[in-house]
């Protein structure tokens, strides 16, 4: 564990702890890139329903939680939270929902055939950190089995992403601003 940390450094760690990305913009892109490339190069006959109704109940409660984060109250939450709300939620975000588990299930894969592994010690690190800004915030510290789970993932999401930019021939494009908007 590292003492002495300030509050601001301590946060810049854990962003990157949580999100699995790193501030580099550059590697942002160059994920995202990968990401559409795995999508469009990868079979998958059956998505198990199960993985993806895990994901949309995931990814339902992170947009609540942010709502609470950014002043909503709780009457706001209970109004957002109905089954109505949820299955509404659920329709919309079904594609990027089954675009996740895809992802998630492609960095399994291969990660099992190319030995890439997430030590305990290094979810342990980051758990430790985010424990440190929680308690530095006068807030409870996140479910440990969920918030080790998430480490997890994302580590994992990160050096299967480093792999494969190590492994490929990346070419950049310079693209106009308007480009991008169209």
């Amino acid at each position: 564990m590292r003492d002495n940390f300030s509050l601001a450094e301590l946060e810049a760690e854990v962003r990157n702890a949580i999100d699995g990305e790193q501030d580099n913009s550059l590697d942002n892109l160059r994920n995202e890139a990968l990401a559409k490339v795995l999508l469009e190069r990868m079979t998958v006959n059956k998505l198990p329903e199960s993985l993806i109704e895990e994901t949309v109940k995931e990814r339902f409660q992170e947009m609540l939680m942010d709502f609470k984060e950014q002043g909503s109250t709780e009457e706001q939450l209970q109004e957002m939270a109905t089954p109505e709300k949820y299955s509404k939620y659920k329709e919309i975000s079904l594609v990027n929902a089954e675009k996740i588990v895809k992802l998630g299930l492609a960095f399994r894969d291969i990660a099992e055939k190319e030995g890439i592994e997430v030590t305990e010690e290094e979810c342990r690190e980051q758990y430790t950190m985010i424990c440190m800004q929680s308690k530095q915030k006068g807030e409870a510290p996140p479910e440990e089995r969920q918030a080790l789970t998430q480490i997890e993932n994302n580590l994992l999401r990160k050096k299967v992403f480093d792999f494969i930019a190590d492994q490929a021939a990346i070419t950049w494009n310079v693209v106009a601003a308007e480009q991008l908007v169209a």
